[in-house]
C-alpha cells in the first residue's frame, strides 16, 4: 500500500509559479452599448488554474489595473513548444459578461531561465501585445511583463507601473525602429513587430 502511494506521488507533475505583471490596455473594443466599460482580465497557462485582475471601474476602453498575478502550470505543460499565457479581457455587464479580446503570449519567447536574484538576467519592463477580438481582428494594446526567470526581483510592494512607463517605453521603441528604417530602409516595424511573433506563435 505504502508503494503505492509513493508511486502515485512520483507520477505527479511538478508544479511551477510563474509571476505576471498585468499593466493595462488601451483603444480596446467598446463592446457596451449604454456606459463606460467595466473590464477586468482572466490570465492562465493552464486552464484549470486562472487567476483575475480586479475590475477597472474607471477606465473604460484604457483599463489599468497594475497588478502582479502568479500563474500555476506543470513542468510538462511548460515545455511545450505553443504553452502560452493566455489573457482574456472581459467587460461586467448585467446578466452576463462579454469577452472584449484576447492576448496570447508564447512562453517560449519570455521565459529565458537565469537568476531571479541578476537583474541582468531579470530586468523589469514593459511588453505591448496585440489584442484580438474573438473574430481574430486586432483591436487594442494589453501592457504586460513576464519576467525572464518568471519571478520579479525586487518586492513585489515596490513593483509599480504607470501608463506614462508604457508610453515612455514605446516612444523608445519607436524612435529605435525609425533609425533602423533610416539606415537600412526596413520596413516599420509596426509592420511586422516581434509582439505579433509572439501574439501569433505561427511566424
Amino acid at each position: 500500500m505504502k508503494e503505492r502511494r509513493k508511486r502515485e506521488g512520483q507520477r505527479q507533475p511538478k508544479k511551477r509559479a510563474i509571476e505576471v505583471r498585468i499593466i493595462s490596455a488601451q483603444d480596446l473594443e467598446d463592446v457596451k452599448l449604454i456606459g463606460k466599460m467595466r473590464c477586468y482580465a482572466v490570465l492562465y497557462i493552464d486552464p484549470e488554474h486562472k487567476a483575475s485582475t480586479r475590475i477597472d471601474e474607471n477606465g473604460g476602453i484604457n483599463p489599468f489595473w497594475n497588478e502582479l498575478l502568479v500563474l500555476q502550470a506543470d513542468d510538462e505543460l511548460l515545455s511545450q513548444n505553443m504553452a502560452a499565457v493566455n489573457v482574456d479581457i472581459y467587460a461586467r455587464g448585467h446578466m452576463r459578461d462579454k469577452l472584449v479580446g484576447t492576448s496570447r503570449i508564447l512562453i517560449s519567447q519570455v521565459l529565458k531561465g537565469g537568476d531571479a536574484a541578476n537583474l541582468y538576467d531579470n530586468p523589469i519592463g514593459c511588453m505591448p501585445v496585440l489584442v484580438r477580438r474573438p473574430s481574430g481582428r486586432p483591436q487594442g494594446i494589453l501592457n504586460i511583463w513576464i519576467p525572464p526567470a518568471g519571478k520579479f526581483l525586487l518586492r513585489r510592494s515596490s513593483l509599480s507601473f504607470s501608463r506614462v512607463d508604457c508610453d515612455e517605453q514605446d516612444n523608445v521603441k519607436e524612435r529605435e525602429n525609425g533609425l533602423k528604417s533610416e539606415a537600412g530602409g526596413r520596413a516599420r516595424a509596426d509592420e511586422h513587430s516581434p509582439q505579433d511573433v509572439i501574439v501569433n506563435g505561427y511566424h
